[in-house]
């Protein structure tokens, strides 16, 4: 009985690698009704068909039949995981988000805790309840330090909190994912997000240090983009008496490389030249 038991969940396994999802439902079909551990298997591996052919509600129906059947803990356990995760993938974020939040109060030391956690985290972000989602991030980070999932916590800490405004949180949370992850963290250009963060912190123009950054990655002086965003950073230096001689100097940088191609940086020169003229 035990092998033909495994032999049913091979083929309907290799059915479904192979997409042939008709093949793979009538094969579990007659053990569904049963009462044994194996029909909680095979309802579960219905569910988990359904859900890669997209049929979220007749997925989330079966998972839902399955997470309070208390003789099969695990299956039970990730019944109410997979049904948070079933949501997420169709983007419904609220959903999910309730999903995810069943599963973190029904299972408090669950094998998906830190998982349930961080896309419910990732709802709240997508829903705009960014305090929601901080805290959540933050649990995440603080309790479960060898996760998978800390990385890209400690990144979205990092985001929220600059796009809220807290330059200090953010930078403090750059800074521990440098010293945590190294280069994995310069890849992502965090080194980048610490300089600027670093100066928005100290109360510098958000406009002016983000275009700073573009005229630095698109290569200053060096390329037509990079002499289009200096332009535009001059102009910006112009807009305050404290920074203005930092407009004159920048403009006088890249003006004279602009009439070098004036065919195509016309528009540029002519506003750096005009700035000049003015100033």
């Amino acid at each position: 009985e035990v092998k033909k038991q495994e032999s049913v969940t091979l083929c309907a396994s290799i059915y479904s690698d192979s997409k042939n999802y008709a093949k793979a439902e009538a094969l579990l079909s007659p053990y569904l009704k049963q009462s044994d551990a194996f029909a909680l298997q095979c309802s579960f591996s219905l569910a988990q068909i359904y859900a890669l052919q997209n049929k979220i509600k007749e997925a989330d129906s079966v998972y839902s039949s399955l997470k309070n059947k208390k003789s099969d803990r695990n299956i039970s356990e990730e019944a109410v995981y997979r049904r948070g995760e079933l949501f997420y993938s169709v983007n419904d974020f609220k959903t999910a988000s309730s999903r995810f939040s069943e599963y973190t109060m029904q299972f408090p030391y669950g094998r998906f805790y830190d998982s349930a956690l961080f896309y419910e985290a990732e709802c709240q972000s997508e829903l705009q309840q960014t305090e929601k989602a901080l805290l959540k991030y933050e649990l995440l980070v603080r309790n479960f330090p060898a996760s998978s999932y800390r990385y890209p916590a400690l990144k979205k800490l990092c985001m929220l909190y600059r796009q809220s405004q807290d330059y200090p949180a953010a930078l403090s949370y750059a800074r521990k994912i440098l010293a945590e992850y190294g280069a994995q963290a310069i890849d992502d250009k965090i080194d980048i997000q610490e300089k600027e963060l670093q100066k928005l912190a100290g109360g510098e123009d958000v406009r002016i240090v983000e275009k700073q950054t573009e005229y630095e990655n698109a290569g200053a002086l060096t390329t037509f983009e990079g002499r289009k965003a200096g332009t535009e950073l001059a102009e910006l230096f112009a807009q305050d008496e404290t920074t203005k001689q930092q407009a004159v100097s920048l403009a006088q940088r890249i003006l004279p490389l602009q009439k070098k191609n004036l065919e195509q940086e016309h528009e540029f020169a002519a506003k750096n030249a005009f700035f000049l003229a003015s100033y």
